[in-house]
This record gives C-alpha cells, structure tokens and sequence, in this order.
C-alpha cells in the first residue's frame, strides 16, 4: 500500500480498514493466531538493512508523551512515541474509531479490520523525524486463505458495523446477504477524497435499483451518483442499521474477477430524479471536499428508515442532509410539493471561501421550481431543474456563518408570472456585450436579474435592473472578453416567484476599447467618437501626432447617455499614425489610435 502523496503526517491507507486476508499472492493471506506486533515487520530495521524495507512504522500516542520513551512504547508493541496514534480499531457502542494501546496481546484477526495512518515504509528515518518524505510500502501477513461462506454478522439497530473483505478476490456487493434492518449500503473511506485538511473522507456506495452508486464520489472512484458494485481484496467497510437489528453475511458466491486497484473508470450514472450536492474548498486546488445525494420517488417515504443512508463524521468538513435529527448522505424521499424543504448540514468548516455545487437531474416538476436558501447571507440561487447550480460563500469570524443549517433548498409553487418577455438579445458595444430585453405584462415588484453562461447550461448572475415604467430595458456586460457567451434574463418578484427569458448567444472575437472610432483607417473626412453610457458635461475631441504636436481640437456639451459625436477632420493632415484622446468630465482621458490614409 502506497501513502498517496508527500506530507509531513501520515494518511490513512487507501482502504478504510485493512481487512487480513488471503492476498493476491501466496504473501499475504490471514493468519487469525498471529498478534498484531507480530504481523506487521518482515524485519524490525531500525538500524538499517540492504533488505528492501516492508511493513508500517506502528506508533504510540501518549497523553504526557514528554514523560514517556520509546522503550515503554515498545514494550506496548510499537515502534516508538508521536503526536497522534497511527493505528486504530472500530468501537461499535460509540460508532467511531479508538486507538489501540498494545499491539502484543491483539490478534490480527480479533478485529474485523484496522484504520491505518501509512508513513511509509520501516526505514529508520520513519520513525524519528515526522518531516520525513512519505515512501511506498507493502502490508502483508501469512497464513490460510479465507475462503467458503464467511459467518453473519449481526448489526445492532441505530449502530454501524464493521466488515471486512476476506477474500483473496474483489466482491461484488450485489451478492452479499443483508437482512433485517440492515441498510443496503456500505461505507469506505477514500484518502484520495483529500479535503482541505488532506487526509481523506468517507464514500458511501447505495444499492439504487440493481446496481450501487457512490456518493459523492471523485477522489478513488467516478463521479457522484455512477454505478460502482466492486469492493477490493483486503477493503473494510461499514454497515449500519435503522429501525430494527439486522444481519450481513459475506458468501463464497459474492467474489467476482478482475480484482484491481480502486482506481477505475466509471460506469453509467443512474436515472431519475435525483439532487447530487458537492462541496469545494475555494483554494488554488479546488479540491472536493464532501457531497451527499437525494433521490426521489414517490414510492419512497419523507421518515428515515432502511432506504436512507446515515452520514459518517469525517476528519474535516461534513456535509450531509439533515432529516429528524439525523443526519444522512443519501436520502430517499417523495417527489416534493408544495414549501417541500431539504435542510441541508454542513459541519467543521474552515474559515475561508467555498462553493456549493448543485448537479440536478430531472427536476422540472410542473408548477414547482426549487430555490437555494443562505440563512446567515438573506442570499439565495434558483435551482437549475436539468443540470449545475454553483453557489459561492465565505465563512467568516462571526459564529453565524459556520452554522450547520445555513443551507437548504424549498420547493415553492408557480402562480402568477411577473412578467412576459417578448424579446432578447446580445450586441457587442464599445467596452462590453450590451443584453438588451423587452417586457409586458409586468408586476409591480419585478427585479430581472442578468445571468451569464460560458457554456449555455451553468449559469451565473452578473447584474440586476430594477423595473421602471418603461418595456425596453438594457445591461452592460463589461467583464466580458474574447469567447462564446449565452445570456438570459431571470425576473423574480417579492414572492419569489420567477420566470426566464430564452438563452441568447453571441461570439467575441476581439477585445474591447474603451473608445470605438469609425471608419479606422479614416479615409475621407467624417469621422465616428462613441463611447459607452457617459454623465453630462464637456468633452473635450483632441488628436496629436507621433511628435506630440496637437493638430485637432473640439469642445461639445453632452447632455447624457451614449456618447456618438461625428467630427469634421480637416483637410492637410498627412497620411499616418496619430493619438486620439477624448477627456470626459472630471479630466478622465480615453485614449485610441487613429489611422489617417488620404483626407480628402
């Protein structure tokens, strides 16, 4: 097992747990006799060897570990003292993982699997200098290879269960036994799911008709919501039960071939209507941080029972769906109506900046529309039925922005449009895409709000125009560069109620100016100054030649709006490059080059 990437503290292995077991060699099978301290070195290499190191540094935490020597830590079966422990079992009564305190006196089989933090391999450096680069390593034991019906396992209702791969063989999680209350889900912790804190977070694979579908995906596995039915040799997962005890049991018939890393690539997503929301730290990696999932059916239930997924607690950030006071990361539930709510949960954020990420699939429900709500900002984004909603914030000092509940999405009902929109479109102005619509029918309370596309499916709102008494009305996109651009105006009442216009697009193949000049090169005498919605005032038309010398001025009065002055060039200029400068109100200049050919 490999430690994914250089750092100065160790990750969990690429597995949850480690489940022994027969291995895909005669190496590594499972010995239940064999103690733990036993199985972990080939060969102790603390003082260096021409072997190639195997095995893991095992180490010991220790609350006044100033007061205690790596002696004593040996003595309890491990390597030497650090910070933190480097190895741990599940406690079922509590639902979380405890650090071990002897490795002398566990069996390696007593527990069902390990969560392992890999430093590297037993080089000496491993266990004295924490800033030691990572190094790959092999795990391994030996023994008889796990094979025939493996015994049930009763799960406790209201509790998670360990379970473990024992198998020299991949699995197919469709064939394996579960009854009772047991929830047809696993869970497995991905260390290439890295966060902001980088060590990692729980993925969560959800029997969703015939096939099972990871949540949220990314890191070692395809994207949220794709079908993912394997688990690898050696893998532990957890199981939990709601409503009633429960039972799994793996069987001979539940391996399957082509066992592989856990990297692999996706299979189809599923289908329905369903809600993947994910969570990105706004850093220069951009990292998934968390997600969760909401199918819904109206052959499902809104009460959380064996068909809902509860939420494992990661080390870093959290997010789940929050429905009578449990917290889940895959919820079935009916197909909403009418202020329908889904609360969201979000837990152990950072002080910085995120982005939530809406993939909606199927959504359009006739006379409903799905809104986003932020408690702490007063904020919100229409949810887009058929495809992503980005939703950006920032978590700050003040304790209200770290709320768990500041995040959730109502279902409102359509009634009466705020308006008709009879026309749109795109032109491309002097120093920037001019969107300009016309309404009828409008509400007293309309706002339209301007939203912009790269991609004509993600939208985002760059602008909002108040209603006035007039039907026509127009906004300056002057962010906009060289691209294809698609735009469309969202009206939104009071109410909340909401309607779009169409999508334009329109195409930039050049960079704004600050001053548009036409004809350029000027070949007669007339010459076009335009530029974009300028105050009142005098202006001031002034052209200079490459030595500095003034050879044009005028002065014009502006009364307001677009400034598109014609001007009479007099004859005698010579052919070539000259300055033009337009000085506005306030001594500010805009500058443009002017080409002369032949003044006529």
């Amino acid at each position: 097992i490999s430690a994914p990437s250089p750092s100065r503290c160790a990750r969990p292995v690429c597995q949850m747990a480690i489940g022994y077991r027969g291995a895909r060699s005669a190496k590594g099978a499972s010995e239940s006799s064999r103690s733990l301290e036993r199985a972990r070195p080939l060969s102790p290499h603390l003082a260096g060897s021409v072997d190639p190191p195997k095995g893991n540094p095992i180490l010991k935490p220790h609350p006044r570990r100033h007061h205690m020597v790596a002696p004593d830590a040996q003595t309890a079966g491990f390597d030497t003292v650090s910070p933190s422990p480097s190895i741990y079992s599940f406690n079922t009564a509590i639902g979380n993982w405890t650090a071990l305190t002897n490795t002398n006196s566990k069996l390696l089989a007593s527990e069902e699997g390990y969560f392992v933090f890999i430093r590297g391999d037993r080089s000496p450096g491993q266990f004295t200098a924490w800033s030691a680069p990572v190094a790959s390593t092999t795990l391994r034991s030996k023994g008889t290879i796990y094979q025939g019906d493996q015994p049930v396992k009763n799960v406790t209702a209201g509790k998670y269960a360990l379970l473990r791969n024992p198998y020299a063989s991949a699995l197919d999680l469709r064939n394996i036994s579960i009854g009772g209350g047991t929830v047809n889900a696993f869970q497995v912790w991905d260390p290439k799911l890295t966060g902001t804190a980088g060590n990692g977070a729980y993925q969560a694979l959800t029997r969703v008709g015939a096939d099972y579908v990871v949540t949220p995906g990314g890191g070692s596995y395809p994207s949220s919501g794709s079908v993912f039915n394997t688990i690898e040799s050696g893998a532990g997962l957890l199981v939990q039960a709601t409503g009633s005890d429960g039972t799994v049991q793996i069987l001979e018939s539940s391996k399957t071939s082509g066992s592989n890393l856990v990297f692999r690539p996706s299979s189809q997503p599923i289908d329905g209507k369903k809600i993947i929301a994910n969570l990105y730290a706004d850093n220069p990696i951009h990292p998934l941080v968390d997600g969760n999932m909401i199918l819904f059916d109206d052959s499902y239930n809104n009460a959380v029972d064996k068909e809902d997924v509860r939420k494992l607690t990661n080390m870093g950030e959290t997010f789940g769906i929050l429905r009578s006071n449990t917290e889940l990361v895959v919820e079935r539930r009916t197909v909403p109506s009418s202020e329908d709510t889904v609360q969201l949960s979000i837990r152990n954020l950072k002080r910085m900046n995120y982005t939530l990420e809406f993939i909606a699939d199927n959504m359009d429900i006739p006379g409903m529309y799905g809104y986003i709500e932020d408690k702490y900002s007063g904020t919100g984004s229409l949810l887009n039925p058929s495809g992503n909603t980005s939703f950006n914030f920032s978590v700050n000092t003040d304790p209200a922005s770290l709320a768990a509940d500041r995040f959730r999405i109502v279902f409102k009902p359509y009634s009466v449009l705020p308006v008709t929109f009879i026309d749109i479109k795109a032109i491309k102005e002097i120093t920037g895409i001019k969107v300009q619509w016309k309404t009828a029918n409008e509400s007293n309370d309309a706002t339209y709000h301007v939203e912009r596309s790269m991609d004509g499916i993600n939208f985002n709102g760059i602008g909002v125009v108040n209603k006035t008494s007039q039907s026509l009305y127009s906004f300056i996109d002057a962010g906009a560069r060289k691209g294809v651009y698609y735009y469309r105006i969202r009206s939104a009442g009071n109410d909340s109620h909401v309607q779009y216009s169409k999508v334009v697009k329109i195409f930039v193949n050049e960079q704004f100016s600050e001053i548009e000049v036409s004809p350029n090169p000027l070949l007669g005498n007339l010459l076009n100054i335009s530029l974009a919605e300028q105050k009142a005032g005098k202006f001031e038309m002034l052209i200079y030649n490459t030595i500095g010398e003034q050879v044009y001025k005028k002065t014009i009065i502006h009364t307001g709006g677009v400034f598109d002055q014609q001007v009479n060039i007099p004859a005698g200029l010579l052919t070539g490059v000259y300055k033009l400068q337009v000085v506005l109100p306030g001594n500010t200049i805009k500058v443009q080059k002017l080409v002369i050919g032949q003044v006529k």
